[in-house]
Formats: structure tokens, C-alpha cells, sequence
């Protein structure tokens, strides 16, 4: 057996350096705060426990493929974890990549048939748990032996249990240990907003650097709240980002709720929140219920609790223009920033100025490139968003799906996101998706469901709006239009009236659900609108040749009429009337 001590030698990579010069700085700061596993850790626990986690790994792998506490094999480990957003997936996660493994987070909430599928699919032949998911991780184990003959090993972690072998203060690099840059060590799951999963290779070099995309406060301790699953980009770059740069990780162990959220807030040491427009729009909708009712003195509290966020960022789409209103009035002037990026980019390369004025909040700004990254457009000032950075993904795990690694990384190293967008001034305004955010409909026309969604979003009686494509065989698709409205007598043909000056007609609406109260949104698990699940849930029909099963609050225009409407309006049908 090798000496313990072998195990707080860590390799000599970007990553791990950072990790022992921020230790050296702040070895005694509470860098995880953990109160569902009762684990507030500072740096020398944290090192502690990732040595003892890496140790039980090593011994856990074949003798051959293992050297000096790291796996020298060339080809991938892939390690998965079936793990929580708590502080053994961190500690998990550290220990996998000081070990050189590629680590692959799986959600807890999968079904059987799906952890199956997903391990099989990155040959994956060890699986890292807790004593909370130990079962189902012994069914699937089980499964996969009986069914597939493929053999799963089971590690087992508890940080807060396992003996402490290992002091922090031995804690060193190895010089003679170095793993390539391009060495796999991450694979996430994506399906992006339609289509099967794909499966996101990352290289090493997506946890370097963290420094320059996340500069550590100067003025005191930042906070950053976790609630997200760990099974995005999202959920799992930063908990490794933020503990290289100092800033403290908050679990949020509860079930996500606007009002414990708000809680949170009022206690006004909460310095970086990040999330979805539709949490945002929880926390709105929460103050406007319940919080602006309260007496004058206790509403008071909450906002300047909120007043202590420094970092208040929407992902995953752009927030509504009333929506980046509310928060630029409740946080005295600071807008609310949107960031853009992907699982594909491994960060948020375009991010819009905490100084945006709300003269901008009707258009859909993504923002300007942050420094250092290559971001363009395919036609110059508008055409598809491509960028190159050393954070950008090294492929997909197999060119099995619709989506390979050829058609979306070009020659130069650009990836080609899909989205597309447009240049005003210096701002990159987002324009729509291609595939997804472009509705074929009637005489072959392509609608941008973003812009038709942004001017429905303006009308004042409107809270939330998303549009779909609605499948019709008289005219390809409709364009379906899912508001909610404070108006509870919400009419079709008067919302195309009001929209009529600003969008053409083949643009309006030709079906409309308006939402009762307590309805929610289909959404993918990286908080974007599902846009298929939405159609099906809001315009649900027993035959794809008629609508007319329909629930009750769902509103028809008669299509007939629209190929028949003339106008003398420029462009209502983009220069192709006959």
C-alpha cells in the first residue's frame, strides 16, 4: 500500500497550483459552508478530504493502470458520481481530477433506465456515491452485471466520516506528476433545448485559469449561493472556479423556494446569485405578493438585504424587459446582467454592463465579449455567434447524434453556437436560434420566436410571454403565444390588434393560451422553456390535423382569414405578397 502521504501530492497543473497558492493565503477561511451535512470546511479540511477521497479511489482501480497516487493510463478513466450539490460532490470532484480521471456527474433523480444508458454510453466502469444514494447505485450495478455484462465498481465517500490521514500542511505538487491540458476530465450531459443528450468532453484546461474569469473581491468575503443540480455546466464549473478564487460556496440544501430564497437574501451577506429569468421571475412575483405588503420597516429589510448582492446575473436566456425593470428599481439603478454561454463554452464569454441602461431593456442585449475571449458573427455585424477560447469544449464523446464535432468546431477552432444575433454599437443583440428560434410557417416564412416573444412581453398588461410553434397542417405551424396577464379576459384578436404596429402579420400570434394562476412552465434542466414539452402541455389536440380539441382557454385564429388579408404595410408580408 502506498504512504498517505502520497495522495496530498497533487499534480503539477494550473488547477492545483492555484488551489494550494489560495490555501497557503487563506488556510483557516471557511471556503464550503455545508449545513445539511453539518461540514463547514476550510481549506486545510478540504485538502484533507480530497487526499483521504483520492486515496480510497486510487486503491479502488487496477494496480496496472495506477502510479504514484494518478492514473497514467492515456486513454480516459471515466469516473461517474451519483452525488448531491453538497460538499462530498466537491470534494469528489477535486479527488477524480487529482487523480487524472475524467469525472461524470450524474443527476440523483434519474431513472434506472437513464443512469444505464448514460454510464454505458462513456464506458464508465466505477460509479462514486454516499451512503444516501448507496441503493440505487447497487440496483444499477446489479442491472448493468446482469443485463449488459458490463461491470460497474462502486466507491463509496463520506468525508465527514472517513479518517483524516492526511494534514494539509504536507499538502504539496508533485513536479514529476503533469497531465496533458487536452486530457479529458469532465463529460457533461447536455440536450441543449431539443434532441437527445450529447455528451460535452472537457479538457483539464476548463478549470484553469479561473483567476482571470473570476477575480477575487478585495474588500472582504464573497458568498455564492449553490442550488443548482450538478449535472450542468452551470451546476459544476463554478463550485472548482469560485473555491480556486476564494470565494466561499453556500449549499442550499432545501427545495428552492422564492420565500426561503428570500430569506437568504435579507440576511445581506449573500454577495453572488445566479440564475434562470424564470427564478428571477419567482423572487419578483414572491416580493410582489407578499414582501411590498409587509410594514414599511420589515419590507425594508429584505431590499437592503438584496442590496448586498455585488453579482446579479440571469442564464440561459434573456430576462423580459419588465423583468430587468423590477430588479433595476429594487437594486437602486444596478441592472440585473445577463450572461451568455453554453455547456459547449465551459464559461459566459459576452456579458451585458451592471450599468445597462433601462433605455436597453426592450431588446434582447446579450452584451460585449469579456476580455480575452474571440467571439465574432459569421456575416460581420449580424449572422450566427462563433467563438474560440481555451474554455470551448473538446467535442462530443461519440459523432453518434444529429450534432457532431465537425459541424459545430471549424478548422480555426471557432465553435459555431447556433445562435444568432446582430451588432448594435458595441452590444451583441441576440436574434434567435437557428432550428429552434426560427418558426416555419405560413407561404415558408421564418419567424423570430425571441423578437415576437420580446414585443409581447412589452404590452402593460402582460407579465410572461413564450411563443412555440404550434403544428398545423393548413399552414406548417402557428404561431402559439403562452402568456400570463393580468388581464384574466385576455382576447386573441385584440392582442394581434396591439401588436399589429410593431410586428408584420405573418409575425402575430394565431393561437393563444393564457395561463391560469399556479400553472407552470415546461423547462429543460438548464432552466430554458422546453419548447416542444410547452406546445404539447398549452395546445395539446387529439389530431394533428385539427386544433379544435384544444382546452377551453386556448383561442384560435381562423387561418383562412390570414391568407386572404391584404395589406398596404410595408413588409407585413416581407416583400413576397402575390
Amino acid at each position: 500500500m502506498e504512504p498517505p502521504d502520497l495522495y496530498a501530492r497533487f499534480p503539477n497543473d494550473p488547477c492545483f497550483s492555484q488551489l494550494l497558492t489560495i490555501t497557503k493565503q487563506k488556510r483557516s477561511s471557511i471556503i464550503v459552508n455545508d449545513p445539511g451535512s453539518g461540514v463547514k470546511a476550510d481549506y486545510d479540511r478540504l485538502l484533507r478530504d480530497v487526499s483521504t477521497v483520492r486515496q480510497g479511489l486510487c486503491e479502488s482501480l487496477p494496480s496496472h493502470c495506477v502510479r504514484s497516487g494518478s492514473i497514467f493510463s492515456e486513454d480516459p478513466v471515466y469516473v461517474c458520481t451519483l452525488l448531491s450539490p453538497n460538499y462530498t460532490f466537491i470534494v469528489a470532484l477535486l479527488a477524480i481530477l487529482a487523480t487524472g480521471g475524467a469525472a461524470v456527474p450524474l443527476s440523483t433523480e434519474l431513472l434506472i433506465d437513464e443512469a444505464l444508458s448514460l454510464i454505458i454510453r462513456c464506458r464508465a466502469t466505477y460509479l462514486v456515491v454516499d451512503s444516501q444514494n448507496a441503493e440505487f447505485a447497487e440496483k444499477i450495478q446489479t442491472y448493468l452485471q446482469e443485463h449488459n455484462g458490463h461491470h460497474l465498481n462502486i466507491v463509496r465517500i463520506d468525508p465527514s466520516k472517513d479518517p483524516q490521514s492526511v494534514s494539509a500542511h504536507y499538502c504539496t505538487i508533485d513536479h514529476d506528476t503533469k497531465f496533458s491540458p487536452e486530457r479529458v476530465s469532465l463529460i457533461l450531459f447536455s440536450s441543449g433545448t431539443t434532441g437527445p443528450p450529447k455528451a460535452i468532453v472537457h479538457s483539464r484546461r476548463v478549470f484553469y485559469h479561473a483567476q482571470d474569469l473570476l477575480p477575487p473581491r478585495e474588500d472582504g468575503q464573497d458568498i455564492f449561493l449553490v442550488y443548482r443540480t450538478v449535472i450542468s455546466a452551470a451546476g459544476v464549473l463554478p463550485l472548482v472556479r469560485y473555491i480556486l478564487t476564494g470565494v466561499q460556496l453556500e449549499i442550499f440544501n432545501q427545495k428552492w423556494d422564492a420565500a426561503l430564497m428570500w430569506e437568504r437574501l435579507r440576511k445581506g451577506d449573500l454577495t453572488i446569485f445566479i440564475g434562470a429569468p424564470s427564478i428571477w421571475l419567482k423572487l419578483m412575483r414572491h416580493y410582489e405578493s407578499y414582501i411590498m405588503h409587509l410594514p414599511e420597516e420589515e419590507r425594508a429589510s429584505y431590499v437592503q438585504g438584496l442590496q448586498g448582492l455585488r453579482v446579479a446575473v440571469t442564464i440561459g436566456a434573456s430576462a423580459m424587459p419588465d423583468l430587468k425593470r423590477f430588479w433595476w428599481d429594487l437594486r437602486g439603478g444596478r441592472a440585473l446582467q445577463n450572461s451568455y454561454g453554453s455547456t459547449e463554452l465551459g464559461c459566459s464569454m459576452i456579458k451585458s454592463s451592471i450599468d445597462e441602461p433601462p433605455e436597453n431593456f426592450d431588446r434582447p442585449t446579450l452584451g460585449k465579449p469579456k476580455e480575452g475571449f474571440d467571439v465574432k458573427l459569421s456575416n460581420g455585424t449580424h449572422g450566427e455567434i462563433l467563438v474560440r477560447s481555451p474554455f470551448v469544449f473538446a467535442g462530443y464523446l461519440d459523432d453518434s447524434m444529429k450534432v457532431t464535432t465537425s459541424s459545430v468546431l471549424d478548422e480555426e477552432g471557432y465553435f459555431h453556437t447556433g445562435d444568432i444575433a446582430h451588432m448594435e454599437g458595441d452590444d451583441f443583440v441576440m436574434d434567435g436560434r437557428l432550428g429552434t428560434d426560427f418558426i416555419k410557417t405560413i407561404y415558408g416564412f421564418r419567424v423570430p420566436r425571441l423578437s415576437v416573444e420580446a414585443q409581447i412581453s412589452q404590452l402593460p398588461h402582460i407579465i410572461e410571454a413564450f411563443v412555440v410553434p404550434v403544428p398545423d397542417p393548413t399552414c406548417v405551424n402557428r404561431i402559439g403565444a403562452i402568456v400570463h396577464s393580468k388581464s384574466s379576459d385576455l382576447n386573441l384578436d385584440e392582442l394581434r390588434e396591439e401588436l399589429s404596429p410593431y410586428l408584420p402579420l405573418y409575425q402575430l400570434p394565431t393561437i393563444l393560451c393564457v395561463l391560469r394562476g399556479g400553472e407552470d412552465i415546461p423547462r429543460t434542466h438548464t432552466n430554458k422553456l422546453d419548447v416542444k414539452k410547452a406546445a404539447e402541455k398549452f395546445f395539446p389536440s387529439k389530431s394533428l390535423c385539427s386544433l379544435d380539441s384544444c382546452s377551453g382557454n386556448v383561442q384560435i385564429y381562423d387561418i383562412g382569414k390570414l391568407k386572404d388579408m391584404k395589406s398596404e404595410r410595408p413588409w407585413d408580408w416581407a416583400g413576397m405578397q402575390s
